[in-house]
């Protein structure tokens, strides 16, 4: 949004200069909070700005002289353009990134914004011994439990599946994984994000770095763990059905969806995440089920850097 501010591309640019000599990660952690404080502070005086745009439109309205009327027209111009921000503002908290254009409908964002914040809040969650608990700080304290648990390694006996893997990957399969990656390549698979949610600058040289020293630098990989409230009604694992079931299932829900086109009753279709099964892989069996399949020792070690920083 502030992409379209001369400010905000002098503080960039100013953050970015000022900070030459560190890491990739602390500048653009440096430049983050200076945006950060520069937009807190814009985005307060929004609605100031527009209700003061319209006060001076009313009273330049009347006026027919070229001085009145040059000042209306750069005065509307400035309400137009500080209507699109707040407009581009709620639709980048609102996240609904299937919204593309039409007129503005900064009302819309700012109850999606409302009714996320709404779903997406955990009032309570249940402990280990099956009690509801309500304290922000019990709370929190649940959740670290639950995924230090999860995550702890715990090592088995994995000889007998390795022993039934068999080398697949070529050397001529290992010569393209392990080819120099260029900048277009980068740049390319990085634009392919949402503009919503595409990280700062030097990246195509930061990816290309990593590849070259299958080394990311501390923090790099750090990551935000959020929970989403469950829905009442959700799809498990049902014993002797494979998860394959469920892709049937969705393909003839979503036929179902598209012909239905009639009737007082609508009907939805909710995504949502089937399995869990990538948290329970050992690190050290996936390192070893890559080296037996062949892979090259230079991309084994790209990816389980990504896998072990986090």
């Amino acid at each position: 949004m502030w992409l379209k501010e001369d400010k905000c591309r002098e503080i960039v640019t100013h953050s970015w200069d000022c900070t030459v000599g560190l890491d990739v990660l602390a500048r653009i952690e440096r430049c983050g909070r200076d945006i950060w404080r520069w937009g807190k502070d814009n985005n307060r005086n929004f609605q100031r700005k527009i209700d003061s745009c319209k006060r001076k439109m009313d009273l330049l309205r009347p006026r027919r002289d070229k001085d009145g009327m040059l000042q209306y027209g750069h005065t509307e111009k400035e309400l137009l353009k500080l209507l699109e921000q707040q407009h581009l503002f709620w639709k980048q908290r609102a996240k609904e990134h299937w919204y593309k254009g039409a007129d503005l409908n900064s009302k819309f964002f700012h109850n999606s914004v409302k009714s996320r914040k709404r779903s997406n809040k955990i009032h309570k969650l249940k402990n280990a011994d099956g009690t509801w608990v309500e304290n922000e700080d019990s709370i929190g304290q649940i959740m670290v439990d639950y995924f230090q648990t999860l995550f702890i390694a715990d090592q088995g006996n994995m000889d007998a599946v390795l022993a039934n893997i068999l080398t697949k990957i070529t050397p001529l399969d290992n010569l393209k994984l392990i080819q120099p990656v260029s900048t277009k390549e980068v740049r390319a698979a990085v634009f392919q994000m949402h503009p919503d949610k595409s990280p700062g600058p030097n990246v195509t040289t930061f990816c290309r770095a990593f590849i070259e020293t299958r080394a990311l630098p501390p923090r790099a990989n750090d990551t935000y763990i959020v929970l989403i409230p469950k829905k009442l009604h959700k799809v498990l694992f049902v014993p002797g059905h494979l998860i394959t079931y469920n892709v049937m299932l969705a393909y003839e829900v979503h036929h179902y969806l598209r012909r239905k086109t009639q009737g007082k009753e609508g009907v939805v279709a909710l995504k949502v995440d089937m399995s869990k099964a990538y948290d329970l892989v050992e690190w050290g069996f996936l390192e070893a089920v890559m080296v037996k399949m062949g892979f090259d020792s230079k991309w084994i070690d790209i990816l389980m850097e990504t896998v072990r920083s986090v």
